[in-house]
């Protein structure tokens, strides 16, 4: 019996550990279309982003993994598909950058700093990302 437990185990966590990189190899496609769009100097308009978003949770099978920021574009627009997606058994992952980090410290200077002062509206939109996963996705 315990051979079989074992062999049933390893068999499901390669299955994961196959499901995860296709998951990777997903991300890492998309993170290429975009950079090669920014590279062109293209800019994707809001209403197309959106619809697409919707569209990627909407016809998600297992889940989603949003990154960003702060995700509060995706949470706002994409509300009632990720609780639906939840719903559905399925599994939501946020990867937000962190707010002590310096690369998150370097877009604040760049998008925020006026006169040497910085608004703090990038760490107020991060908080309330935590927010919302924390409380609203429950």
């Amino acid at each position: 019996m315990g051979l079989g437990a074992y062999i049933k185990t390893n068999l499901e966590s390669r299955q994961r550990e196959q499901e995860y990189q296709k998951r990777i190899e997903q991300l890492q496609r998309s993170i290429e279309q975009f950079e090669e769009i920014f590279r062109r100097g293209q800019r994707i308009k809001n209403e197309e982003l959106i619809l697409k978003q919707k569209k990627l949770i909407q016809t998600a099978k297992k889940g989603a993994w949003i990154l960003g920021i702060n995700a509060l574009g995706v949470f706002h627009e994409q509300r009632e598909d990720i609780l639906s997606l939840l719903k559905k058994g399925g599994d939501v992952r946020v990867l937000l950058l962190d707010p002590e980090s310096e690369v998150f410290k370097d877009r604040e200077r760049k998008e925020e700093e006026i006169n040497g002062e910085i608004s703090g509206r990038l760490r107020a939109e991060y908080t309330a990302s935590l927010a919302y996963c924390k409380y609203q996705l429950q």
